[in-house]
């Protein structure tokens, strides 16, 4: 089962918690898959209370938690992740690609004791072992404090886009999100469509990629995921935003013939 553990209300974002008891329920199934840190596609946080709550529900109906914290990192201080909660039932992975860099393919997981062994064939029989140039580049970053002071690097640029961001687009934007990541969703005003921003942007010398599989609802308002992190230069992405807000304030554009 893998269910977005966020539901937009009253301008925030919450877990709704109810459902996902009553998905457990109605649908019998023993796994969650969730990232509560900077979620995929909205870029939101779930609070320490919600954490807790999801925690008690799995522990009630017996499942196990898949927890993704790619971005986890962005935090400071972090909160603790769902996994910290309930530990011998939870597969708690985070990657190196975010937060040192792409060309890192390789990860990290904590997993329950009991399913230790099971994990690691698993892993054997899918990729058999994580390539031993990228294992040992990490693990040197992490004994020196590489990853440490990346880290830290990243939170400051993450900090300093979303800051142009809210700034070049703070009236078409949500209620800003506490912590600085490095996508922001972007709602789409009322009466425009998704193509004729994307036409319009490209026009620009813009690419927006339609959101595809990042839409979590279908009821839900449609919304572009801008990438913060594509721009060289913050110089960059601040003329892309400016243009992207002069689109938003044009009238929708009825052919690109």
């Amino acid at each position: 089962m893998r269910l977005s553990p966020f539901r937009r209300r009253h301008g925030c974002i919450r877990a709704d918690t109810g459902n996902l008891d009553r998905a457990f329920t109605e649908t019998k199934a023993r796994v969650l898959y969730c990232m509560p840190t900077l979620q995929t596609p909205t870029g939101s946080v779930m609070p320490l209370q919600r954490r807790q709550t999801i925690a008690e529900i799995v522990r009630r109906h017996d499942a196990y938690l898949l927890e993704d914290d790619a971005y986890g990192y962005l935090l400071s201080p972090p909160l603790p992740p769902i996994s910290r909660l309930i530990p011998e039932r939870s597969f708690y992975i985070m990657s190196f690609a975010k937060c040192l860099a792409p060309g890192l393919r390789i990860a990290a997981m904590t997993a329950p004791e009991a399913f230790r062994d099971r994990s690691i064939n698993a892993l054997r029989a899918t990729g058999w072992m994580a390539v031993p140039v990228m294992a040992e580049v990490v693990a040197r970053l992490i004994q020196n404090g590489g990853l440490a002071r990346q880290a830290k690097l990243k939170r400051e640029k993450a900090a300093l886009r979303d800051s142009i961001v809210r700034r070049v687009l703070k009236e078409w934007l949500p209620a800003a999100t506490p912590v600085p990541g490095f996508h922001i969703w972007l709602p789409l005003p009322a009466g425009r469509t998704l193509a004729a921003l994307i036409a319009q942007a490209a026009q620009a010398g813009i690419t927006l990629a339609p959101p595809g599989a990042l839409r979590r609802m279908e009821n839900e308002s449609l919304s572009v995921r801008l990438c913060l992190g594509a721009p060289a230069t913050e110089t960059d992405l601040e003329r892309a935003l400016i243009e992207i807000r002069r689109i938003l304030e044009m009238a929708e554009a009825i052919s690109f013939v």
